[in-house]
C-alpha cells in the first residue's frame, strides 16, 4: 500500500498544468470526454447532445461536429461500456 501512495505521489510532482484553453462554447455541460490516441483527437459528448465535438488534441482547436445516428451509436457503446465496468 505504502509503494502505491509514494507512486501517486511522484506522478503529483511530475503533474504540469495545461497552456491549452478552452474557448469554445459548449450548448450544456461536458458529460464524457474520450482521446483517441492513434488519431491525437478529444470526442467531447455534451449532456443531452444529439452530436458529439472533435478536437485536436495537441491545439485544443476544435475540428467538427459529428451529428446524428453516429453520435447515438457512440453513446450506445459508451453505455454498454459503463455497463460491463461496473460489474
Amino acid at each position: 500500500m505504502v509503494r502505491k501512495d509514494r507512486t501517486f505521489i511522484d506522478a503529483i510532482k511530475n503533474y504540469f498544468a495545461s497552456e491549452i484553453k478552452d474557448t469554445e462554447k459548449h450548448d450544456t455541460e461536458i458529460e464524457h470526454m474520450h482521446y483517441i490516441e492513434r488519431l491525437k483527437h478529444l470526442l467531447v459528448m455534451e449532456r443531452d447532445s444529439k452530436r458529439f465535438k472533435v478536437y485536436n488534441a495537441k491545439t485544443g482547436r476544435w475540428i467538427q461536429n459529428v451529428p446524428g445516428k453516429l453520435s447515438q451509436a457512440l453513446r450506445c457503446v459508451q453505455r454498454r461500456m459503463l455497463a460491463l465496468g461496473a460489474q
